[in-house]
């Protein structure tokens, strides 16, 4: 892949002669990554940034930048038929600072950006180049990742017009670089789909460990439920996520969930509530877990 280093695409910078104008994007588009000078303004954060908590340098990076500048370029793509341009794998803490000091100073050396402009290869693999930034900064909380694993599968799916269970969209994840395995999406999906809509506040917290016992705790309290012919399986759904949102917050902890469970199932099913503890804890312990994280 070339490198073309090209003029500057400054929209209406003030000072810019016609020459320095260049709207020409046709190396990126053929495979070449060109370097420019771009207008911040004119470069829009990624909606989907896998991390959603801010960077914990940002006042010493900042600081770094209003005395240097920016010291190494931007990277940017240009989604198809699109005036702006859009962070390619990381950056928005950057480009945040230089739109602060932008309008803070007005200096012109924080208004235009030197950028590593790459071609747009779709959103699937702008989406992944996020990815894989925020991992290569240390861990992204699990449920940060699972949130960009169901984008990216529904993304990968519009392409192939196609399903991807959890082994086939592992080896396609593969083959654009990015390692996952299949038992780690599986849990990625419990969490998009049954934990974070009844635990807004408290899923962020949650570590992989913590949501692997909720998993567990969810599928032994079921199966119990169902077995002991305790209510219609419908009605558990229910109760699971009545009783997870009450303790949804800072301090969630699953013990408090487990309680609730074993005392709602024990007079829905007319048993002692340490008859129901002991069973459930049997079955816990053959799935592997106690079920009492936290």
């Amino acid at each position: 892949m070339k490198l073309h280093v090209k003029g500057t695409d400054a929209g209406g910078l003030t000072g810019s002669s016609h020459a320095d104008l260049e709207h020409d994007d046709t190396g990126g588009e053929h495979g070449d990554l060109a370097l420019r000078r771009i207008e911040v303004c004119r470069i829009s954060r990624y909606e989907r940034q896998p991390r959603s908590a801010e960077n914990p340098a940002y006042g010493r990076l900042k600081a770094a930048i209003r005395r240097d500048g920016l010291t190494q370029p931007l990277a940017v793509t240009r989604r198809q038929g699109a005036a702006g341009y859009v962070l390619w794998g990381g950056g928005s803490t950057r480009l945040r600072i230089l739109k602060e000091l932008a309008a803070e100073t007005g200096e012109p050396r924080f208004a235009v950006a030197q950028c590593l402009l790459r071609p747009w290869r779709g959103e699937a693999e702008l989406l992944l180049s996020h990815v894989k930034e925020n991992e290569l900064r240390g861990p992204v909380p699990f449920v940060d990742l699972a949130v960009a694993v169901a984008s990216l599968r529904a993304m990968l799916e519009r392409e192939a017009d196609a399903a991807f269970d959890e082994r086939r969209l592992a080896r396609r994840l593969g083959a654009l670089g990015f390692e996952i395995d299949s038992g780690t999406i599986a849990l990625a999906t419990y969490v998009v789909e049954r934990l974070s809509p009844v635990l807004p506040l408290a899923a962020q917290g949650l570590g992989r460990s913590d949501i692997e016992s909720t998993r567990s705790l969810d599928q032994g309290a079921r199966a119990l439920w169902r077995d002991w012919s305790i209510d219609a399986v419908e009605e558990y759904e229910r109760v699971f996520r009545t009783l997870t949102a009450r303790y949804d917050g800072p301090g969630w902890a699953l013990s408090d969930l487990r309680r609730a469970l074993v005392e709602e199932m024990a007079v829905r099913g007319d048993r002692s509530a340490q008859t129901v503890a002991l069973e459930l804890q049997a079955r816990l312990s053959r799935l592997g877990t106690d079920g009492d994280n936290r």
